[in-house]
């Protein structure tokens, strides 16, 4: 099947992938996402260890990483989370010992491994205006720009097959600016950058063992004078999305309708079915928009 490219906002979705920038006149629109990993939730899951690059272990930047993963995971109803530590001291039984890792397991569980990749601060200083007063004086401000780098590799694997069920890298770069007539001023809380990448990369990874809402910007097609096309866009702006989906779905076996005319309510109707996960549904409605309307290229960049 055909990736799809969808407009939203300006906003590219290709297999399941964002990227934003800005555009105008755009819907906000809150939609639901799928886990990027499909984990059994008969499955156990526990973290398997966290490290840095270079194979230490037990250090601050490792324990607050182990820590909010820990948090985060254990807030999940969807995923039986257990102590590995604690795991590995029950002698029942009823657990079976994997030679692989040493573990003590009921069937198959999901290992986590984290790994941080980069972890740096820097700073840079420029003079951004000097400014002279009739007197002759000037004053000089500087600008000081902090930047927190922070990447881990996350990887999850099979316990017992040692099948790598998700290996991702995800990075992130916090940057705090501060602006003063006095470079002895000049003073970037690097704890809060460093605080503020951990949780954005802890959360990202969330996103491949939940669910998950996000809140997108939709630019439709519009026409003034197609009121049920009108009528979908309203419906959505109202958090409507099944209706209004319902809606464009009627206004594509309108044959009263211009080709046109039709074609925009495909298009929509295939933004929505889209943002629905429905990529398939969502194909056929953007081919019939170009078979409707050949001559629009923008119909034409929604599939490669």
């Amino acid at each position: 099947m055909k990736n799809i490219k969808f407009i939203l906002a300006a906003t590219f979705i290709v297999a399941n992938s964002i990227q934003l920038w800005s555009c105008s006149n755009a819907i906000q629109i809150t939609v639901n996402r799928t886990s990027e990993c499909q984990l059994d939730k008969q499955q156990q899951f526990a973290i398997k260890e966290v490290m840095h690059q270079n194979g230490e272990t037990n250090t601050k930047h490792t324990l607050d990483l182990g820590t909010e993963l820990t948090n985060k995971l254990a807030a999940l109803n969807s995923l039986e989370v257990v102590d590995l530590s604690a795991l590995n001291m029950q002698q029942e039984q009823k657990y079976q010992t994997d030679a692989g890792s040493g573990l003590q397991t009921k069937n198959n569980m999901v290992l986590l491994s984290a790994k941080i990749i980069s972890n740096e601060y820097s700073e840079d200083v420029e003079k951004k205006n000097i400014f002279t007063y009739p007197k002759g004086n000037t004053v000089t401000t500087f600008e000081k720009s902090g930047h927190y780098t922070y990447g881990v590799n996350f990887k999850m694997a099979d316990s017992k097959t040692g099948k790598v069920l998700y290996s991702k890298t995800i990075n992130c770069v916090k940057t705090q600016k501060i602006t003063s007539p006095s470079q002895a001023l000049l003073t970037i809380n690097k704890s809060e950058l460093y605080h503020q990448a951990l949780l954005e990369v802890t959360q990202q990874f969330m996103h491949a063992v939940a669910p998950y809402t996000e809140t997108v910007a939709v630019k439709f097609e519009k026409d003034g004078k197609l009121k049920k096309l009108n009528s979908a866009i309203h419906l959505l702006k109202q958090g409507q999305m099944e209706q209004s989906a319902n809606l464009l779905s009627e206004m594509t076996t309108l044959d009263t309708l211009s080709p046109t005319a039709r074609a925009k309510a495909y298009y929509n109707y295939g933004v929505i079915l889209a943002l629905s996960n429905r990529q398939k549904d969502a194909t056929m409605a953007f081919q019939e928009a170009i078979r409707l309307d050949p001559k629009n290229d923008k119909y034409k960049n929604q599939l490669h």
